[in-house]
């Protein structure tokens, strides 16, 4: 059965920002109704109220201070969701000590670092359709393990016990293996009795299978005649079934009447007052959006303008998050200020447009066309620049950190003052003499 990623909000907490964007691809891939991306948990309480997630994927690292704050206040929360929120933790090299205090406070889950997003995404629905705490062991080994799934909540009975050692013998006996008075052993006993009582029933060795198996679910004895009874009465009830479903299926007008509006419903003229796009009300749709966001997915509706012309639109400290701007062309536009958190911008041309303090961090600008767009202090990190071409492009103070630039063209770009810029993320980049770097920082080929 296919997990439903719809329905699900995750906080994602981990301090690096390549893995975070990563993991929020695969749960955007699968739908999922929204992704709370954060490097830390310090401060982030607020938000976690607001987006109310349903699932949390959290970092483990160093003695765990912090979030261990955190879980405190999480588990605090007993009036709201929050207190049974489903947590599994990531770690890497961690203090066997330290993961033991975190399973104190209620962990569903643990995922060891290096891993596959295979192994992540089984992870993440396993917990999520059975969220049961896992109990951390110490003495045994399989606490290492990449994934640890949820533990029993008692342990297992033990199959023999010192008040059953002297009755087995009785059992054996009982067994048809020897020849009886009777002639069919154990066929012969009937059914919900046993020789030995009920402290037979859990002998040594030399049962059956199905009596220990039944003993603990609490079933007394086998019923196979009543099974084989409802056969018999079900069986005379099979006639008038299949004559009720073709009078089910025999109106045929509705269909015709249906396509007949469809038709009629594009003919309909709709005036354009200068803020529709494709006929729909720029600002409703914000609006929608809005709400979207601040009530995690629960309320509203997600903006979706895949290659809309909204070129030289005033778009300033629009809350954008998450958006669908595909192929959308933005040229001129002012999106200064806008929150453009994980917004799909593929394929976007913005030439020339305002983003000075924007928020793009973990974007998808991948083959976007920024020529000449103001990027002062703009959040980029995280975010996808790969094949974006950045010619011309002021970046004063804009941030680079984790930011993918496979193949960006930088020229005449101004990235002077930018910061967290590394030489690794500029070696596939193409720029030109008029290309201005930061201090210590070279084009590939030493241009």
């Amino acid at each position: 059965m296919l997990f439903d990623w719809r329905k699900h909000r995750v906080l994602l907490v981990d301090g690096d920002d390549q893995f975070r964007f990563w993991v929020r691809g695969l749960l955007l891939q699968q739908r999922a109704a929204g992704v709370l991306s954060l490097g830390t948990v310090q401060g982030s309480e607020e938000e976690v109220c607001r987006q109310g997630p349903s699932l949390a994927l959290l970092e483990l690292n160093g003695d765990g201070a912090a979030l261990f704050a955190f879980l405190h206040w999480l588990r605090g929360h007993a009036e709201t969701t929050l207190a049974q929120l489903p947590v599994i933790l990531m770690i890497k090299d961690v203090d066997k000590a330290v993961l033991e205090q975190a399973s104190v406070y209620g962990i569903q889950g643990v995922l060891k670092k290096p891993l596959s997003g295979d192994l992540l995404m089984k992870a993440l629905v396993s917990v999520a359709r059975n969220p049961r705490a896992v109990t951390y062991q110490p003495p045994r080994p399989a606490a290492a393990a990449a994934f640890s799934l949820p533990l029993a909540s008692a342990p297992p009975k033990p199959l023999h016990s010192p008040a059953s050692a002297p009755a087995a013998p009785a059992r054996a006996a009982a067994r048809p293996g020897a020849p009886m008075a009777g002639g069919g052993g154990a066929l012969r006993l009937p059914a919900g009795k046993s020789p030995a009582g009920p402290a037979g029933a859990k002998g040594t060795y030399g049962e059956e299978p199905p009596p220990p198996a039944a003993a603990p679910q609490g079933i007394e004895g086998l019923e196979p005649p009543p099974a084989v009874k409802a056969k018999a009465t079900f069986a005379d009830d099979l006639a008038p079934p299949p004559a009720a479903p073709p009078l089910a299926f025999e109106p045929a007008s509705p269909p015709p009447d249906k396509a007949v509006k469809k038709r009629k419903a594009p003919a309909e003229p709709r005036p354009n007052d200068g803020k529709a796009v494709a006929g729909r009300d720029l600002d409703a749709i914000l609006e929608e959006h809005a709400r979207w966001v601040c009530s995690g997915g629960t309320e509203g509706r997600r903006a979706v303008l895949e290659g809309e012309d909204l070129s030289g639109r005033t778009l300033a400290e629009a809350p954008l998050t998450n958006a669908s701007l595909r192929r959308c062309d933005l040229s001129g536009s002012d999106l200064g200020g806008a929150e453009l958190h994980g917004a799909d911008l593929r394929h976007a041309e913005i030439l020339g447009g305002v983003l000075s303090g924007a928020n793009l961090a973990v974007a998808r600008l991948r083959h976007a066309r920024l020529r000449g767009c103001r990027l002062e202090g703009a959040n980029l990190t995280g975010a996808d620049l790969a094949g974006a071409d950045l010619s011309g492009a002021l970046c004063a103070e804009a941030d680079f950190k984790g930011a993918n630039l496979l193949g960006a063209v930088l020229d005449d770009t101004d990235l002077s003052a930018a910061k967290g810029l590394t030489q690794a993320q500029l070696e596939t980049v193409r720029g030109t003499l008029k290309t201005r770097l930061p201090p210590g920082l070279f084009l590939p080929g030493g241009d």
